[in-house]
């Protein structure tokens, strides 16, 4: 009987090691599965981020390919700058862009003070180009007076303009041709009648209107 009982223990002993060893093998079975798994996920992570980097920098490339959109806001298309003198002469500032924004900078000795802006049609541009044409602008010296001191006290008038690429400027202290006397007038005129809007000097926003 007691026999029995010892073959019967021996058994049961050797199934539970074989059970645990199987266990063991089974885990790490398991194990290494679930580490191949990890890897091959990781693996493929990285193939997708490299080519996501690859398709971010070609997209990029392509972007910085493309050709700048031209704002002509800032394109400046002419301007008349009139400085101060020892006496009370008009100081400002005017600026016309090819999209025809005008901007207007009163410093001094003049009815509006500050910054203001409009807009005006494409004909008047083509009337400053025309008249431009006709006093031949772009054939004037830099410069006036051409030869000598220039009067010091006098106000200068600053004329430019820009004809394709060409951007001329004229600077008339004194002793300026009569032509270029009729341009600057001429700019002037173009901008006496137009209804200026008011711009915050801080913030370059139109003012809202008094109520």
């Amino acid at each position: 009987m007691k026999l029995f009982f010892l073959v019967l223990l021996t058994i049961l002993l050797g199934s539970c090691f074989r059970n645990a060893k199987n266990l063991k093998v089974n885990a790490f079975v398991i194990e290494k599965k679930l580490e191949d798994s990890l890897f091959a996920v990781e693996a493929e992570k990285q193939v997708l981020l490299q080519n996501y980097t690859k398709d971010s920098i070609r997209t990029a490339d392509s972007i910085a390919a493309l050709p700048v959109p031209v704002n002509y806001d800032t394109v400046l298309f002419a301007s008349i700058l009139r400085s101060p003198c020892l006496g009370k002469c008009p100081h400002y500032e005017i600026r016309l862009y090819q999209s025809g924004l005008v901007e207007y900078f009163g410093y001094a000795a003049v009815e509006n003070i500050g910054k203001f802006h409009c807009r005006i049609d494409s004909a008047s541009l083509d009337a400053i180009s025309d008249m431009a044409t006709k006093c031949n602008f772009f054939a004037m010296s830099d410069f006036y007076p051409e030869t000598g001191m220039p009067i010091s006290d006098f106000p200068m008038c600053v004329c430019s303009l820009k004809k394709e690429k060409e951007l001329k400027i004229v600077y008339n202290r004194n002793d300026a041709p009569l032509n270029l006397i009729k341009f600057q007038n001429f700019l002037d005129r173009i901008f006496e009648d137009l209804q200026w809007e008011a711009l915050s000097p801080a913030t370059g926003k139109a003012l809202l209107p008094d109520r």
